[in-house]
């Protein structure tokens, strides 16, 4: 209950390191931070917010600092940002975008932020994804941007946020037409590379890819597969790292132990693997020229350097993530291209037991969230019929 927790993945292992602790009492105080994802367009890292206040906000931040962009109307769990640098998330039912977000004026108090609280959605419809990454295929009516989510019940939310538009939900099965291989549990950890889009088990079962080439919208269905090992987590999110180097994964699936996809050689001996990606300097200062200070702040230019924050991690295969003391997010280093796809970042809070709607003490049963009377139902639900984990 103190604040999140800036964890990696090593794939090989299945096991998080930690890399830095965020509090919640930092300046402002928040209560909850998730969707985030790493822009393209700028290298640097968005996301929601939630503050002591329970106003949530679009921010820009980094591992010291944080710019308010927009008030929206409530924190989410699923969001990201797609190629082109759009915000994306979903809420209830709704899904929701923010184009051009590398564009936007941040300000070091929230109070300066836009008021975007009543914004419309893009497109409404199916709910019950726990986080988003978002790709650019043609699902057999051309190209198009589309968001993806897995539920506790093995669907695929599609979120068509471009052309065409729409919510589709499809199920998953495994190569061989069983759903036995995938888990029925929350995946709150999703995130995409080179059109190939990948899920984090919060139960612990592992990383799974959604073949993109499987997903028939007519006849609702598609195919999954393992790809790598996982710990298991609670409060959580993924994002997608971008301008890494990708490695097929084994066509025939990992060995779940001890060496998911053929790689463990190459983590024991990740020094003569190891990799730099350098920011362009010019570009990142661009980038953070964008963001306004408070008129105290003597440096207008940067960020406002107003408290720890920056609440991500990475999901990685022995991935490094620099970040500078003066505000500027610039990947130092990314070592250990293991698994150039399965690489992302994650949010870990404390697990929250309680229902965010009736309050009742609940547990997971094969995957679903059920009461102290085996009951997934929640009648105080405004959104949904089903209980929610408190998200603070």
């Amino acid at each position: 209950n103190s604040g999140m927790e800036v964890k990696q993945l090593d794939i090989a292992s299945g096991e998080y390191t930690e890399i830095y602790s965020i509090p919640f009492d930092r300046t402002p105080p928040f209560t909850g931070m998730n969707a985030v994802g790493i822009n393209p367009v700028d290298s640097i890292v968005y996301g929601l917010m939630r503050l002591s206040t329970d106003a949530a906000y679009l921010v820009r931040f980094d591992a010291q600092n944080v710019a308010f962009l927009a008030r929206v109307p409530e924190l989410s769990a699923a969001g990201g940002v797609d190629d082109e640098g759009t915000f994306v998330w979903e809420k209830g039912t709704h899904f929701y975008a923010i184009y051009g977000i590398a564009e936007m004026e941040g300000f070091a108090s929230p109070n300066d932020a836009v008021d975007l609280s009543q914004i419309n959605p893009v497109v409404s419809g199916l709910t019950n994804v726990s986080d988003i990454a978002t790709v650019r295929v043609d699902l057999g009516d051309g190209e198009g941007s589309y968001a993806m989510g897995v539920t506790p019940g093995r669907q695929l939310r599609i979120f068509g946020y471009d052309d065409p538009m729409g919510v589709w939900s499809v199920a998953l099965t495994d190569s061989d037409g069983s759903t036995a291989g995938i888990p029925e549990t929350d995946f709150g950890a999703a995130w995409s590379h080179d059109d190939r889009i990948y899920f984090g088990a919060n139960s612990g079962a592992g990383v799974y890819e959604v073949l993109i080439d499987t997903i028939d919208l007519d006849a609702g269905t598609a195919t999954a597969r393992k790809v790598a090992n996982s710990q298991a987590t609670a409060w959580n999110d993924g994002t997608t790292c971008v301008g890494i180097d990708f490695i097929e994964p084994d066509p025939t699936g990992p060995d779940p132990t001890p060496n998911p996809m053929g790689l463990l050689e190459e983590v024991k001996t990740q020094t003569s693997t190891t990799t730099t990606l350098d920011i362009d300097e010019e570009v990142t200062s661009q980038a953070l020229s964008k963001v306004k200070t408070e008129e105290s702040n003597d440096d207008a230019g940067s960020f406002p350097t107003v408290g720890l924050i920056g609440a991500l991690a990475g999901l990685a295969a022995i991935a490094g993530l620099g970040l500078t003391s003066a505000g500027q997010l610039m990947w130092k280093r990314i070592t250990g291209f293991l698994a150039g796809s399965i690489l992302g970042f994650l949010i870990l809070g404390r697990k929250r037991n309680r229902c965010e709607h009736c309050n009742k003490q609940l547990s997971s049963k094969e995957g679903v969230l059920v009461d102290e009377d085996d009951n997934y139902e929640c009648d105080d639900n405004p959104e949904g019929d089903h209980h929610q984990l408190k998200e603070k």
